[in-house]
């Protein structure tokens, strides 16, 4: 008889086990989730992602590998929660009744991906964690109020917040290039646009300098404002 397939850490099924699990009770090791997220965050700032082990993490807390089994099963479990606990530490944004829905969204997007670059060791981790945790919900939960509020229709309302969550963190996931020398790379992308066959790519040539200094800020700014104007169409 095949054993019950236990949900991956960090997927829907394994959330809902954790909230339907009864409270636990507080170990007297004095570790809480906070002080483990915290040594995860330095195990990550100085190994990344590849090195982020159980091992680690209980060294950097001061305590044995057992002791920190005790509170999380294993490094998947750590990973999602990691990067529950580092969406929830966003600074809210409060609403903004001067400029409407659309400054709304833009200081959030704009303040969410600042709070991904300044935890940039935590991006990886974002593709296996899905961002299903409790604190996910709650800003789920804001957007799709107010895009149902501004009259989309359900389906259009959950494509609009996905979008801008996922453009957001795709954007980031770009920026985030470790050990590169910035001014070396995009001088070797325009010697490379400015290289090509101009009969056969003559844009590319012409336009070697403009290819090549893009920021991603200036891509997410371009992307965000296609994408709100989409929303403001929907809502009419």
């Amino acid at each position: 008889m095949a054993l019950p397939r236990q949900p991956a850490p960090g997927s829907a099924g394994w959330w809902l086990r954790r909230r339907a699990a009864p409270e636990r009770r507080p170990r007297r090791d004095g570790l809480s989730l906070d002080a483990i997220v915290d040594a995860a965050l330095a195990v990550l700032r100085e190994h990344g992602s590849d090195g982020l082990t159980m091992r680690r993490v209980a060294d950097e807390l001061g305590t044995g590998a057992a002791s920190l089994y005790r509170h999380v099963a294993g490094r998947e479990e750590l990973v999602a929660l990691v990067v529950d606990a580092v969406l929830g530490r966003m600074e809210p944004v409060a609403p903004s009744p001067a400029g409407g829905w659309r400054a709304e969204f833009e200081t959030t997007a704009r303040r969410f991906r600042g709070h991904l670059l300044a935890h940039i060791e935590v991006v990886p981790l974002i593709r296996s964690a899905q961002m299903l945790g409790p604190h996910s919900m709650a800003a789920r939960e804001t957007a799709l109020r107010t895009l149902l509020d501004l009259g989309l229709a359900p389906g259009d309302a959950v494509a609009a917040y996905l979008a801008i969550v996922h453009f957001t963190v795709a954007n980031v996931q770009l920026e985030a290039r470790t050990g590169v020398d910035e001014q070396n790379r995009r001088a070797d992308l325009e010697s490379l646009f400015a290289a090509q066959d101009v009969d056969r790519l003559p844009h590319l040539v012409a336009h070697a300098g403009s290819l090549a200094t893009v920021t991603g800020e200036a891509e997410f700014e371009f992307g965000l404002a296609a994408l709100l104007d989409r929303i403001q169409a929907l809502a009419g």
